[in-house]
């Protein structure tokens, strides 16, 4: 017998209503020394215990303390014998009402217990699923970005940036499509940054003039995308370049250069 097995018939092995068969095979199982088992067997022992507390009290009728004083005193032993056999007859059947109470009372816990368990498990399944989804969604993210990527790179010009000594490990690409009038930017191996700060996309002209392209935050991945409108007076580029600014992003360059790229020589 297993211990997932032994579990299930434990509570009733505690009352006894478990057939002669299975309560050997119990017994055989905590003979064992399961400690697993033995915790259910003790936990089980424990709330029979603790089930008669739960009754409400029922108090005896009013003078029925001083009619059985009476009754006592008033006749022989074997009349005394014969009352104590009355009042047991008149109590074994409460006794026995109060046993099938608290077996009763067990048996709805343990179904509750079970029920609760098994809400449990349906709860750690949905979760489970969930995260599945979340997967696969990613996944299809990735996908669009790579189609994206590959209708953008054969008409863009691209730029390809290097990370400064402040990331030397990361990198970016930076796509000017002047046929459809959009700029595409993917970065790889960013760095996070501090809650109150976000790093921002410049393009500069041949003419110096730092254009401001929209502010990213890398994902826990260090992954980071943006697909922008182009200006329409953007001009020649020379370069382009990813600052660490202020969260909310600056009109001008004012934090550190992260990454940096010039554009191909014509």
């Amino acid at each position: 017998m297993t211990c997932e097995q032994a579990k299930d018939l434990i509570p009733q092995f505690a009352l006894g209503a478990l057939e002669p068969t299975e309560s050997a095979e119990i017994r055989a199982h905590l003979a064992t020394g399961c400690p697993t088992c033995e915790g259910e067997l003790a936990a089980a022992n424990a709330m029979l215990e603790m089930l008669p507390l739960t009754l409400p009290p029922q108090p005896p009728p009013a003078g029925a303390k001083e009619r059985l004083m009476t009754r006592v005193m008033s006749q022989s032993a074997p009349e005394k014998a014969s009352t104590r056999s009355s009042i047991a007859w008149r109590i074994g059947p409460a006794i026995v009402g109060l046993a099938a109470g608290i077996v009763l009372t067990f048996l709805v816990l343990s179904v509750r217990m079970k029920s609760q368990g098994d809400q449990i498990a349906l709860l750690g399944r949905q979760i489970e699923q969930k995260n599945a989804d979340i997967h696969d969604l990613r996944a299809e993210v990735d996908t669009s970005q790579k189609q994206i990527h590959n209708f953008v790179v054969q008409t863009a010009e691209l730029l390809n940036l290097k990370g400064t000594d402040k990331q030397p490990q990361a990198a970016a690409q930076v796509y000017v499509d002047r046929t459809n009038h959009r700029v595409l930017f993917r970065a790889e191996q960013i760095q996070g940054l501090a809650p109150n700060m976000t790093y921002e996309l410049w393009l500069v002209g041949k003419d110096n003039r730092k254009i401001p392209m929209g502010m990213f935050t890398a994902d826990d991945k260090g992954k980071a995308m943006m697909d922008m409108p182009m200006p329409p007076d953007i001009g020649p580029i020379a370069m382009a370049a990813v600052t660490d600014e202020p969260a909310g992003g600056m009109p001008q360059p004012t934090g550190s250069f992260q990454l940096m790229g010039a554009a191909a020589a014509n």
